[in-house]
């Protein structure tokens, strides 16, 4: 068994194209071997380390895939179960609660890198929760039997309660204060302000809110490159900003200049993201954990996320044959870079919110149509329908939401979609029905 540990400084190999992991083989045969990673949270402490530990077993997991591995066992220094009770059961579409710091944080979100990319993928993988990862020193039952009892998900905790006397029996649970909503009037800040999605709403949130537009690089150099890679027609950034508005130009990663930017704001909507490249990880799931913490430093009481559905994006995984689906149904974004590492970022917000007063919401869309350019698939949504949303978001009173994830398609009667648990969180449904997609020309 061959045995390896991150370490910070390790070199990434190149994120795969979507067209390279379309190619990867569906199921393990013929089998070929198993492999033992180590996960060395104490190694992991920066943002960078994050980011690059989260790419490194990215690009391992898919390089399994590749060789079509019988198993991968991934050997982690803690634990993320030593707050619940001993009989707590995991199962694949477990939504952990545990306590914020750097290791466990790391922890949870390399556990989810490998649990997604290779569900459903043949693989056996098996999780090993210890109190250190000397691969040389492991002790656990490969009895294949007990194995299969679990099919391709095998949690074993060696989690010693006894060793950390401070963690026994500690309450995680936040004092929580209900936020007043709607916050009409109230500032907003918008991350990856230049992007279509956020352009779309930015104009509908100006009319009650002052709105600070946060970007990497000045809108107006966004607005002169177009949008190459959206459809024809997609929004661009009106200039110039004026008061009350402003605009802010910083990395996602620059904590002092996103704390400088959301102070004084009553709601975060972080449409922030790179697909398919090696910052993925960086500004999709690391940034949005950077994002949300200074949010919630600056006393921010909502944070609003955009991303990609993940409930039918790629062929492996996910619900594409379903019927009458959930709109908050769990996320399955296999091993789609950009997919997967906004669903562990989304996560994450998910996580501080349980852990403070702030809400979360999450909208997740696919294919975004004008009225020059509308795909023929069942999972579209039009600009207006996404600023729609987002001002929902931002403005619904939402009561008793700790956290909600919301697919966000057009209203189409086909049945594929149910959209009742949009109306239940935000008050509002799709209103762009984008008959063409399912109306008949004849």
């Amino acid at each position: 068994m061959e045995a390896l540990s991150w370490m910070p400084g390790a070199v990434c190999l190149p994120t795969p194209t979507r067209e390279a992991l379309a190619e990867l083989p569906e199921i393990t045969a013929p089998k070929s071997g198993q492999r033992a990673y180590g996960v060395n949270t104490a190694c992991i402490q920066t943002d960078d380390d994050l980011a690059a530990a989260l790419l490194w077993h990215y690009t391992q997991a898919v390089q399994c895939i590749a060789e079509q591995l019988e198993r991968v066992d991934l050997l982690i220094d803690v634990s993320l179960i030593d707050a619940y009770p001993q009989n707590w059961s995991v199962s694949a579409s477990w939504k952990p609660f545990f306590k914020l710091d750097r290791r466990h944080i790391a922890a949870f979100s390399i556990e989810q890198v490998w649990r997604e990319c290779l569900r459903d993928r043949g693989i056996r993988l098996a999780i090993h929760r210890l109190d250190g990862t000397n691969i040389s020193d492991i002790h656990y039952n490969l009895n294949d039997v007990e194995f299969n009892k679990h099919k391709y998900l095998h949690i074993i905790d060696t989690y010693d309660a006894s060793l950390h006397p401070s963690d026994n029996k500690r309450d995680y649970s936040p004092i929580r204060t209900q936020p007043v909503w709607p916050n009409v009037s109230e500032r907003v800040a918008v991350l990856g302000a230049g992007g279509p999605i956020p352009t779309s709403a930015i104009e509908l949130l100006k009319q009650n809110h002052a709105v600070v537009l946060c970007d990497h690089e000045p809108l107006e150099t966004i607005a002169s490159r177009g949008a190459p890679h959206q459809p024809k027609g997609a929004p661009l950034p009106e200039l110039p900003i004026q008061p009350p508005h402003r605009e802010d130009t910083f990395d996602i990663l620059d904590r002092a200049a996103l704390r400088t930017a959301m102070t004084g704001c009553a709601t975060l909507v972080n449409c922030a993201c790179t697909r398919y490249t090696q910052n993925d990880f960086r500004v999709n799931t690391v940034g949005a954990l950077a994002a949300a913490e200074e949010a919630i430093a600056a006393g921010v009481k909502r944070i609003v996320t955009t991303g990609p559905q993940v409930i039918t994006l790629e062929p492996y995984t996910g619900f594409h044959h379903d019927h009458d689906v959930p709109i908050d149904t769990p996320g399955r974004p296999g091993c789609n870079p950009y997919g997967l590492s906004k669903h562990i970022g989304q996560e994450l917000v998910r996580v501080l919110c349980e852990h403070s007063d702030a809400q979360g919401i999450t909208l997740l869309f696919n294919g975004l149509a004008t009225p020059e350019s509308i795909h023929k698939i069942d999972y579209m949504t039009s600009f207006d329908d996404a600023a729609r949303a987002i001002q929902a978001a931002v403005e619904a009173e939402a009561a008793g939401i700790t956290y909600a994830a919301l697919h966000i398609p057009a209203a189409m009667p086909h049945g594929h979609f149910r959209l009742d648990r949009i109306k239940n969180v935000l008050g509002w449904l799709p209103t762009d029905q984008l008959p063409s997609i399912w109306q008949s020309d004849v």
